[in-house]
This record gives C-alpha cells, structure tokens and sequence, in this order.
C-alpha cells in the first residue's frame, strides 16, 4: 500500500507558491513600484522559513509526500530563496539525495544552477538567464556542448528555444493572454 499524502502539508505549499506567484506577478505587471520589490523579499523570507520548519520535521516534501504539485511548490520556495544561499544549498542535497522519483528532475536542474551561480561557478544546465537591452541571455555556463546534452537529458529544450520563450512571457506576461 503506498503511503498517504500529506493533503494539509500540501496544502500549505501550494499556499506558499500561491503568494510568491502573486508577488511576481503584481511586481511585472507594475514595474515602476519600488515597494512590490520589498513585497516579495518579505514573502520570500516568510515561505522560506515556513519551508526550513518543513524540512526539519519532514524531511524533503517529495512528491510522495506532498503530492506533485506541492512537490514543486516547496521547489519553487527553495529557488526564490536567494537571500539564503546556505539554505538553498541544503535544500539541493536533499532534493539530490532523496529516492528516485521523489523529485522533478527540471527542477533539480534549476535549482543547481541557481546555487552553482550563487556559489561562483558556471551553471550545468543553462536555466537561469539575465535580461539585457531586452533580450535574454544565459548566465555564464560550462562547455556549451555538455550543457545541451545535459538539457537534452533531462527533457529540457535547447538554450535558444529556452530564450525564445523567455522573450515571448516578458513580451506576452500571463496577466496579458
């Protein structure tokens, strides 16, 4: 018999990625606020310690845990943790040693890169890219050749579609289709 999902824990993540999408979204659709940057430091601090309180009861919320869904909330939480790159760190281990399955492997990319880039270092996979003259273009990455077939991998598309469709959500954000 598989184990239960924790539908209230759950629950709570989906919560947590709910105002952190929220924050982003208000924050794009009006750029000139000054405050909304403030908005989401705040709401990234608060999901980020109720995520670590989580963790030392739990362990990683996986998707056997948690569901899917709230498996990638409590990914998204870890990712927007930039103030804390120590426990975004912590939070890769456990992603990266938890049971086959347990974690999305698009976000286990991601979440490389960000502490990899945090930590100094080029990324592995080529996900976390910068706006310049609008246009997208990736951070700095290892050999060019290992990132695509990292990508290709683990299913993500190439770098140029990647930035394509970066260019065509800044040009067409959600709030806007």
């Amino acid at each position: 018999m598989p184990p239960q999902i924790n539908t209230q824990l759950g629950s709570v993540l989906l919560r947590l990625a709910e105002r952190d999408e929220e924050a982003r979204q208000a924050a794009s659709a009006q750029p000139m606020n000054t405050n909304l940057r403030g908005t989401i430091q705040r709401i990234d601090r608060e999901n980020r310690e109720e995520l670590r309180a989580m963790i030392r009861q739990f362990g990683w919320p996986g998707r056997s845990l948690v569901g899917e869904l709230a498996a990638h909330a409590a990914w998204l939480v870890a990712q927007h943790a930039d103030e804390d790159p120590a426990f975004q760190k912590q939070c890769l281990d456990l992603m990266e040693s938890a049971r086959a399955g347990e974690v999305s492997r698009h976000d286990l990319a991601f979440l490389t890169d960000r502490v990899l880039l945090a930590s100094g270092k080029k990324q592995k996979y080529g996900t976390q890219f910068v706006q310049a003259g609008g246009r997208f273009a990736p951070q700095p990455m290892d050999d060019l050749k290992k990132v695509e077939a990292r990508r290709r991998k683990i299913g993500l598309p190439t770098l140029a579609q990647y930035a394509r469709e970066l260019q065509g959500l800044h040009l067409n954000p959600p709030e806007a289709r």
